[in-house]
């Protein structure tokens, strides 16, 4: 099935925000005058509605904080149409590649997908697609020529490293798209086929989920166009999250390519010999063990082959280096018990972190140990932030502070 240009730009014209009415360009407003019993228009209503329970006075207040009034809202509504010639938001293009693709999975395709029998996620069916297009897109953007391991991102991980990042992007889009698939599914099965019902048959591996797989094949056969069209907010969501996975994960993958000899000099593992082990492929990863920030990043875990293990840290760490180098100047004080200091390799906006294992107290002085640093680290933060306290209370202030 091929989609419209038309279809799209009515997906977009639905899932974009007021803000981008107004600022990126993508839209224009007509010129037809808007009359004052406009004011009864259905959408009009609903907006203020939503906006300010149906009080209009508090509407318009409202439209004042983003320059516009009842007039503009009018325009926004009546008379708004995509631009000549202007190029469509990146999360357009993909949601396209997502229902081209769909539109025409196969299960020879689901094959190439890292999916995981065993353990399958509730709706994964419905967005495997969305995993094959973020694969696609993830190999353009490392300028590979194929999956294979000559070439990223193969080449630098296991190809079941490589499958739990794809798994981790599934997770996250069945996380996002869960409860409306829910919905639809309750409006779709017959009496009596609950979800608790499904989930029982998902976990026994039933051959019975026929209404699940026929809800699915209902959704696939027009390429989730028509779900998009319903849900073009989820739609955009979805896209977006495909993008910022690429390209996170292509930036992490480029970065551990600049940075593998750096890092073997660094933190390379040693042999009872003391000789550096090469550190080969990355056998295993934890990704997302922080909260998502700037375009989807987070702190990732890695393993190599070698057994080095390393925190990768989307964000500067020159504030981390500050306070090892504190703490390693702490030790040579001759302080009752030493401080752990890390290995860190700070790059230009990113770095690597040594990895600390967490590990249980073999004994009770292992445990009174443990204590008594955790006294000296709090003792340590005490200082600095009455120190930056004093700092805030003697700078100068000039009158108008």
């Amino acid at each position: 099935m091929t989609m419209t240009q038309a279809e799209l730009l009515q997906i977009v014209a639905q899932a974009s925000s007021l803000s981008d009415y107004l600022n990126n360009g993508l839209f224009k407003f007509g010129t037809a005058q808007v009359n004052e019993q406009d004011i009864g228009d259905a959408k009009l209503t609903h907006w203020c509605q939503v906006v300010a329970q149906g009080n209009w006075e508090k509407f318009q207040k409202r439209l004042q904080w983003d320059g516009l009034d009842i007039d503009a809202a009018n325009q926004i509504i009546k008379n708004l149409n995509i631009a000549d010639n202007q190029p469509l938001p990146n999360w357009a293009e993909t949601l396209r590649e997502i229902i081209q693709t769909a539109s025409s999975f196969s299960s020879q395709d689901e094959s190439k997908i890292s999916v995981a029998p065993e353990n399958p996620l509730l709706f994964e069916d419905v967005l495997l697609p969305a995993l094959s297009v973020a694969r696609q897109k993830l190999l353009i953007c490392l300028d590979s020529a194929s999956f294979s391991p000559d070439y990223l991102p193969l080449k630098l991980l296991s190809e079941a490293t490589y499958s739990s990042l794809e798994r981790n992007l599934l997770a996250r889009l069945v996380t996002l798209c869960a409860k409306t698939l829910e919905f639809e599914f309750y409006r779709f099965r017959p009496l009596g086929h609950s979800l608790l019902n499904l989930l029982e048959e998902v976990e026994k591996g039933s051959n019975s989920k026929i209404h699940y797989n026929a809800f699915v094949q209902k959704l696939l056969n027009d390429g989730l166009l028509a779900f998009f069209q319903q849900y073009p907010v989820l739609g955009r969501l979805v896209a977006t999250r495909v993008d910022f996975w690429v390209e996170s994960t292509a930036e992490f993958l480029q970065r551990l390519k600049t940075d593998i000899w750096e890092i073997q000099k660094v933190f390379g593992c040693a042999t009872d010999s003391q000789e550096k082990v090469a550190l080969t492929k990355v056998v295993e990863i934890k990704p997302s063990l922080s909260d998502s920030h700037n375009r989807g990043r987070s702190v990732t875990a890695i393993t190599f082959e070698s057994g080095l293990k390393l925190v990768y840290k989307p964000k500067d760490l020159a504030l981390e280096v500050a306070y090892i180098r504190f703490l390693d100047w702490c030790n040579q004080g001759n302080i009752p018990l030493s401080l752990k200091v890390l290995k860190v390799l700070n790059r230009q906006g990113y770095g690597w972190v040594e990895y600390v294992e967490q590990l249980p107290c073999k004994d009770e002085a292992a445990a009174r140990r443990l204590y008594k640093r955790v006294g000296m680290l709090l003792c340590l933060l005490y200082v600095g932030v009455a120190e930056l306290r004093y700092d805030r209370t003697t700078v100068p202030c000039s009158s108008g502070e």
